[in-house]
């Protein structure tokens, strides 16, 4: 494990010197790093011309060598996530008696709360959590983030 550690520090050092100095880094037997740059355009309003100085590093590319690449990809499986980006479906007054009984126990929810507990998305958290509010179900209280609700 400390010879892994000694050999990655290495390669590290080396890497950054190279891509420092604008090549490209060869990992052996699995692929290049490089740069990736972008510039910053001059303003509509000034009379500069583009320059050295209006381009900045963006980003480290990977790209991997084809044999090392098609290794991966057949030793690689996908399972199905047991998540779902979609939310549970509620009616109004089953979500409202979870959400009382979610209160009565807990004191307050929050976004964070809805998402975790009701298996809501983001935006579905915040929906239910507005429209309690609008509808003078929950008092919102607290801090900007993370706001907290509670019976009128």
């Amino acid at each position: 494990m400390k010879q892994t550690r000694i050999i990655a520090t290495e390669l590290s050092h080396y890497a950054k010197e190279e891509l420092a100095a604008g090549h490209r880094f060869y990992l052996p037997e699995i692929g290049y790093l490089s740069l990736s740059v972008s510039n910053t355009p001059p303003t509509e309003d000034s009379d500069d011309k583009q320059t050295g100085s209006n381009i900045y590093l963006r980003n480290i590319d990977f790209r991997p060598e084809a044999r090392f690449l098609n290794e991966v990809k057949r030793k690689v499986r996908f399972e199905k996530s047991k998540n779902s980006t979609l939310s549970k479906r509620y009616t109004e007054d089953e979500l409202w008696q979870k959400m009382e009984a979610y209160i009565n126990e807990n004191g307050y929810p929050t976004q964070v709360v809805m998402r975790s507990h009701f298996d809501l998305s983001k935006y579905m958290a915040a929906q239910w959590l507005t429209r309690f509010n609008t509808e003078g179900k929950l008092v919102k209280k607290g801090t900007q983030l993370p706001p907290l609700y509670f019976f009128p």
